[in-house]
């Protein structure tokens, strides 16, 4: 069986979505950058607020930023390619979690954040298409290549495209955005 490319072509797009955004609010970028496999099998390393079990913690701008940057990918996807909820599949989960420690889960609370937060994100990814769209082709573009040894492993395929935190950064300067990267060690 041989992979869609189109939907790996979205997948492109989705990752870019979630580097240009958690950039755009000055969240970091780790130095892995964007992998993605043959199968439509993506990450964008980014610094994210991970879900900790924490309740009720109310509006909280860390887990807010990240809950925007992970709606950005599914955003972009959709707008590049129309695609249903699906690209949010993997990203709703920590999502959700986020929102659970902010607000009790199912609460209009919760859900007035969850619609807030997906409008803002909705509002990034439109002021900032182009660079989402420069750097989901930058990627798209690369040759399929061995995975590299020295960032995280997401995906067991050996060939990816793979575009370096310093080749996002280099195509974000041309919009203007300025992104951080965090040195793994800290």
């Amino acid at each position: 069986m041989e992979p869609n490319v189109e939907y790996v072509r979205s997948v492109a797009f989705h990752e870019a979505g979630h580097i240009v955004i958690a950039a755009v609010q000055g969240l970091s970028l780790r130095v892995g950058g964007i992998q993605l496999d043959r199968w439509g099998n993506g990450i964008a390393w980014i610094v994210d607020r991970k879900p900790d079990g924490s309740t009720n913690v109310g509006p909280e701008t860390e887990r807010e930023k990240t809950i925007i940057a992970l709606f950005a990918g599914w955003i972009a996807q959709s707008r590049a390619y129309g695609c249903s909820t699906a690209g949010l599949k993997y990203d709703l989960p920590q999502l959700n979690s986020l929102l659970d420690e902010m607000y009790p889960s199912g609460s209009p609370e919760w859900w007035s954040a969850r619609k807030s937060l997906c409008m803002e994100s909705e509002r990034l990814v439109g002021l900032n298409w182009q660079a989402i769209e420069s750097v989901a082709l930058a990627l798209w573009s690369k040759p399929d290549s061995q995975k590299p040894s020295d960032v995280g492993d997401f995906s067991s395929e050996q060939l990816q495209k793979h575009l370096s935190v310093a080749e996002i950064v280099e195509v974000l300067r041309q919009f203007q955005i300025t992104a951080s990267i965090q040195n793994e060690s800290s």
